[in-house]
């Protein structure tokens, strides 16, 4: 479809069905696909820090579960009943993340995160200080500060050994892309 043609277009006889509107037209006629195609992506990063020094580091993608992708949906529709989410908790269980988990297998600890936003990006930020000896192998993010609420995104990873005194920084990001 040339450039005259596609402004022939716009100039429709009375009583004729157009079947495709003016930004199908201009889709078709740069060969582009005019559709909203929203991708969440994300990376969490744990700080195991002893002794006011980071001792390691653990880092891994994103991974939303389909509660989650339920809460998101909510929270942005007027009819939703969505909180919005407010904690990050660990655990002690290495199960692998499946989507359909509304948990954290193992849970051991919850705390409320601060949180900022920059452009399509939530970063999340929370501090647990350790009171006794842990193996910490998950993660995740919560619309409640104490216990149960909807979980939008669960992660496991190696083992992170805590002892009394220690902290786990944990950062989490999640952007919308198109």
């Amino acid at each position: 479809m040339g450039l005259l043609d596609f402004l022939r277009g716009l100039n429709t006889p009375s009583g004729v069905v157009e079947r495709a509107g003016f930004s199908e037209r201009l889709a078709k006629m740069l060969g582009r696909r005019m559709t909203d195609s929203v991708q969440w992506s994300g990376y969490l990063r744990a700080d195991h820090v002893r002794g006011g020094k980071v001792i390691a580091t653990i880092a891994s993608p994103n991974y939303l579960v389909d509660a989650g992708l339920s809460e998101l949906a909510s929270l942005i529709s007027t009819s939703g009943t969505g909180a919005k989410f407010s904690a990050i908790a660990v655990g002690t269980n290495s199960a692998a993340t499946a989507a359909t988990q509304t948990s954290l297998s193992g849970e051991s600890h919850r705390v409320a995160f601060a949180d900022a936003i920059a452009s399509n990006t939530a970063t999340f930020t929370a501090t647990f200080s350790f009171t006794g000896s842990y193996a910490i192998y998950e993660a995740g993010i919560f619309n409640h500060t104490t216990t149960g609420g909807d979980m939008l995104s669960r992660r496991t990873f190696g083992a992170v050994n805590v002892v009394s005194g220690d902290n786990l920084i944990i950062t989490w990001s999640i952007t919308a892309n198109r």
